[in-house]
């Protein structure tokens, strides 16, 4: 609601820097408050068996499966944002509603499926022990630098008529680029401290066992 419905989805096809705190909110403050509140295991515990059975059936099936394996995810969540910036997407999002709420749609999207495959709170299959998620998020950090040094670096605006002001745009670049850094922090301590919980668990349990 504050992405979309406050000054900032008023004025995001204005100022390139207010479109860059929305994305952030959007791709990176919505999707890890999501998956760190464990959705999926909420509706598997309060929702009904027809509920249940489908979502375990979504869980297990083949399309989840492809879209929820970690170089799919990293490849939708770094090239989607490489598409928005790098190409006219960016000027046609802010033109047209439509495709404004389409890419609206693929940042909070493509988010959910990258930060639940690292993070996500959520019993997913197949996801990879936490030292190869920490690699897939150091992998993804040189999205955000080299998008943002190519907006900051820019001559001239990347979407002249929607978004003409340089000096917005390298504001917005230096928020990307340093928001990006932050991210990738937050969400590696996190990764890390489910690893050492995950750890302290298991020794726990080999504890129990050896005491009996």
């Amino acid at each position: 609601m504050v992405a979309t419905q406050s000054g900032i989805g008023r004025y995001d096809t204005e100022r390139l820097s207010v479109h860059m705190v929305q994305h952030v909110l959007l791709g990176m403050a919505v999707p890890l408050l999501v998956v760190l509140a464990a959705p999926l295991t909420l509706a598997l515990q309060a929702g009904g068996p027809a509920t249940r059975a489908g979502l375990r059936r979504a869980l297990h099936g083949r399309p989840l499966r492809v879209l929820g394996h970690p170089v799919v995810a990293w490849c939708l969540f770094g090239g989607g944002l490489a598409v928005i910036y790098l190409t006219p997407v960016l000027g046609l999002a802010a033109r047209n509603p439509g495709v404004h709420l389409v890419v609206h749609a693929h940042i909070v999207a493509s988010g959910l499926l990258f930060l639940a495959v690292l993070v996500g709170v959520d019993p997913l299959p197949g996801r990879p022990p936490p030292g190869a998620r920490l690699l897939a998020l150091l992998v993804a950090v040189p999205f955000h630098a080299v998008i943002g040094l190519a907006l900051l670096s820019a001559g001239a605006p990347v979407a002249p008529d929607a978004y003409p002001d340089l000096a917005d745009q390298r504001t917005a670049a230096g928020l990307f680029w340093g928001t990006g850094e932050l991210f990738t922090l937050v969400v590696a301590a996190v990764i890390v401290r489910q690893w050492w919980v995950a750890e302290q668990r298991a020794a726990a349990r080999e504890d129990r066992l050896l005491a009996h």
